[in-house]
């Protein structure tokens, strides 16, 4: 017997993925810009080579950052992530990634979320099937959140 499929109850944590040079100054200034348009970064991730980085960022309002992108002309990536809460901090990783495993959901990478009043410990993954690593995690008893979770 199959388990019941839990349903989302809002729209999904969108990331960000945006190319720059790696010189002095660039990711200050994405971080302005992001905060000009009263935008929040909740989590980044960066992977640089000697020249360009790949800047990975979770905001509090991905509708005013793909359009403020679209009008700056600043070349992006998005997709879909799972944001969960780690109730028991980071001594609950573990036991969240042998969920993932024993789901047989692929984990293809993750970092954690800038901590808020109200949330726990939060990560958010990127797996090859959201909707099934949703399930799987809210099935093991993981609270997973929303982008309207997210947004303060």
């Amino acid at each position: 017997m199959s388990s019941p499929i839990v349903k989302q109850p809002g729209d999904p944590v969108m990331q960000f993925s945006v190319f720059l040079p790696s010189k002095l100054g660039t990711l200050m200034r994405l971080v302005k810009l992001l905060e000009g348009a009263h935008v929040q970064v909740l989590g980044m991730s960066l992977h640089d080579s000697t020249d360009a980085t790949v800047v990975r960022v979770v905001v509090s309002d991905p509708d005013i950052v793909e359009q403020l992108f679209y009008e700056r002309g600043i070349p992006f990536s998005s997709l879909e992530m799972i944001a969960v809460e780690l109730a028991d901090g980071a001594a609950g990783l573990g036991r969240c990634l042998s969920a993932l495993l024993e789901g047989e959901v692929n984990l293809l990478f993750s970092y954690p979320l800038m901590n808020r009043p109200g949330l726990g410990t939060v990560i958010v993954m990127h797996v090859e099937d959201t909707p099934f690593g949703i399930n799987v995690l809210q099935r093991n008893g993981y609270k997973v959140l929303f982008q309207g979770d997210l947004t303060r």
